[in-house]
């Protein structure tokens, strides 16, 4: 007579509630849903203030107002050195963190209370751009602060969810709906590269000059090696 196999005393069984589990995914990826739609409304707004920003911007730095226009010039200059959001030298390229964010955006708003250069502003319409361009990077520092939120959120629902139900989604289902798109970092970098492309560029720095000053100088030079055939 063959008997029974004894049991395992280290195996353990599990009860899954499928119904519950199928319900509890359907919520979660509906909640995903919405955050990728309410990102998507984030940044076409967002993108929509920075083109409001940059058509009042090329009034108000205009040749015309000289002065102001100088004061924007170190403004701006200050703005590239702080580096807020990702790192612009060759020794750091990277995307910075939301602390490291605040930090350079404090010490950002801290050089021009330094320098005086909001008082310098003349003209009401440059004070009150100077304003929204705050404000847009104070935005955009929220922004990045909301994703880490939402990220680390849905990693303590999926522990939470494993360690009722004995399943492994929190290693898993990130990777099944690409969680990344959700959480990623490019969203903040494509916004900033925004605001640097199309506001900073509108008034260009002394080195921007000495560029091309240089490559007229270089124009000259080949011009002058250069002999014509007849």
């Amino acid at each position: 007579m063959i008997e029974p196999p004894r049991p395992d005393p280290n195996l353990r069984s599990i009860v899954v509630e499928l119904e519950r589990d199928d319900e509890f995914f359907f919520m979660l990826m509906n909640e995903l849903q919405g955050a990728v739609r309410l990102q998507s409304e984030t940044y076409d707004q967002f993108e929509a203030d920075i083109d409001e920003l940059e058509t009042r911007m090329v009034k108000v730095a205009s040749p015309n107002e000289k002065s102001d226009m100088y004061t924007w010039r170190q403004i701006f200059s200050l703005y590239m050195d702080a580096q807020i959001f990702e790192g612009r030298i060759e020794t750091d390229r990277s995307i910075h963190s939301i602390q490291k964010a605040k930090q350079q955006m404090a010490w950002f708003t801290s050089r021009l209370m330094q320098e005086n250069l909001v008082k310098k502003l003349k003209n009401k319409v440059s004070q009150n751009a100077l304003k929204q361009f705050m404000a847009l990077n104070t935005e955009l520092i929220t922004i990045k602060h909301y994703q880490a939120l939402n990220q680390t959120a849905m990693t303590k629902i999926l522990k939470k969810h494993d360690k009722r139900s004995g399943l492994t989604a929190s290693s898993r289902f990130p990777d099944f709906v690409g969680a990344d798109q959700f959480f990623t970092p490019k969203l903040a970098k494509m916004l900033y590269t925004s605001i640097i492309d199309k506001l900073t560029t509108i008034i260009p720095q002394p080195d921007d000059y000495c560029k091309c000053s240089d490559k007229i100088m270089n124009a000259r030079q080949l011009f002058s090696h250069t002999h014509p055939f007849f």
